[in-house]
């Protein structure tokens, strides 16, 4: 996931805040029919300050609670009416504040989705989670061989500790897992890994 968040002694545990920046480009990318790039990193804000004309908030209650919120300007509101919902708005009236609002609980079900995948991921209570972390860790090891090792031999990493951190691969995926024994074998083999 991202990194963390912080301003003005708060700090947003990014694990948090990325179900809601993936469901804001998933749901806008549906809707818009077009790809949505994020121009900004997440902010944090402390007193009530706003960023744009328009503002929906999403209460979060449970384990964790709190409000985001989702801040969009009526330049950006008018575009998406226009190109969503087929009608020319103006100005910000109940309307345009109701697709506004429909868009945030779209945005917020989508982030509880998300959310519930990633805490299935780190759960590893099903094959699916189980074959996904085995993928995770395998791409960072893949990463470091194909970079001949400089990551493992600038901090020392040694054979054991590639194995130990990579173990969910064999639990996962077995056969991948003796194909991650043979990069490490060769790693060691070829100086980029201490035995």
């Amino acid at each position: 996931m991202t990194q963390n968040v912080s301003h003005e002694g708060l700090t947003l545990d990014a694990e948090l805040i990325s179900p809601f920046i993936r469901a804001i480009q998933d749901v806008l990318q549906k809707e818009k029919h077009s790809k949505v790039l994020r121009t900004s990193e997440p902010t944090l804000t402390k007193g009530g300050a706003l960023a744009h004309e328009s503002t929906s908030v999403i209460g979060l209650i449970g384990e964790i609670s709190g409000v985001f919120l989702i801040s969009v300007s009526s330049e950006y509101a008018f575009s998406f009416f226009r190109e969503v919902v087929g009608v020319e708005a103006t100005e910000i009236d109940d309307v345009v504040l109701s697709g506004i609002a429909e868009l945030s609980n779209t945005i917020a079900g989508q982030a509880a989705e998300f959310r519930g995948l990633w805490d299935d991921f780190e759960a590893l209570q099903t094959d699916e989670s189980v074959f996904a972390k085995a993928i995770d860790r395998l791409q960072p090891m893949l990463l470091n061989y194909l970079g001949r090792g400089d990551a493992w031999c600038e901090y020392g990493i040694t054979a054991d500790q590639v194995r130990r951190i990579n173990r969910p691969i064999a639990d996962g995926v077995p056969r991948l897992w003796e194909f991650a024994g043979r990069l490490i074998d060769d790693a060691v083999r070829r100086g980029w890994l201490l035995d």
